[in-house]
């Protein structure tokens, strides 16, 4: 007989941890806790639990568009070669489901949401106001004001690729968009993006409980330390936010 000792552990191991997350009383609905995980385990490149996370996406009721739309922001957000291992990924386990009658007809068609510009310029423009609206006119002026021409050819490519491409699509809310940022941030120790994203999620009406709960998420799928971290860099930016002014209304 097959000893599967360690398979079994790590099972146990696995079913602790949700559970104790389950004991939190997260409220993070089934399937953007589906699409935070996905997220999270792509991110770090866990390519042999991508399948499985795509999986749970289907069983809270996401299809192909959801999926792929979150893995065009970790494109952005993660690097080219995750977001197209999780691609692969993800169009193979699709195709599985499918084939085994798992999908409804509403999950297996793909819509690619395209963002409403159409132009590089024009991309650069939105992208800019999107920035602007999401971290505070006042505090991306006063970052680009002190850029050289070095970091003006990054800064336009952020404006066009990430803001006016990535967020300015539609399919997803911005309060969603902030939420994959932040657990792909958390998940994968990226502390200066945790600190601006932490803004912007407030900024935006997503609530610190809501963060706190992303960040209980990087415990298990990006490890303790980063979720530590994520806490610290949150509380900072929280208090930051409050001297400037602003008023916790969430």
């Amino acid at each position: 007989m097959k000893d599967t000792y360690f398979l079994t552990e790590s099972a146990k191991i696995e079913g602790d941890f949700c559970s104790l997350i389950q004991e939190k009383n997260l409220q993070i609905d089934a399937p953007t806790r589906a699409l935070l995980t996905l997220a999270m385990v792509a991110a770090n490149l866990q390519l042999d639990y991508v399948g499985k996370h795509v999986e749970r996406c289907a069983e809270a009721g996401l299809g192909r568009t959801d999926v792929a739309e979150l893995l065009v922001q970790l494109y952005c957000y993660a690097g080219v070669y995750p977001a197209l291992a999780a691609f692969k990924i993800a169009a193979q386990t699709f195709k599985k489901l499918e084939s085994e009658g798992k999908l409804t007809a509403v999950q297996s068609k793909l819509e690619n949401q395209r963002p409403p510009t159409t132009t590089y310029a024009d991309r650069v423009a939105d992208g800019l106001n999107i920035r602007r609206r999401l971290f505070g006119e006042a505090s991306i002026d006063a970052v680009l004001s002190q850029n050289d021409e070095l970091e003006h050819v990054f800064n336009e490519l952020t404006h066009e690729f990430c803001f006016g491409n990535i967020w300015a699509r539609p399919y997803f809310t911005k309060q969603l968009r902030s939420q994959v940022c932040l657990a792909i941030a958390a998940a994968t120790g990226q502390h200066g993006a945790i600190g601006r994203h932490t803004r912007s999620a407030l900024l935006g009406g997503v609530s610190k409980q809501r963060i706190a709960e992303i960040f209980c998420l990087a415990g298990i799928y990006g490890g303790l330390y980063n979720a530590q971290a994520s806490f610290a860099v949150g509380q900072k930016i929280y208090d930051e936010l409050l001297a400037e002014g602003w008023k916790d209304v969430t």
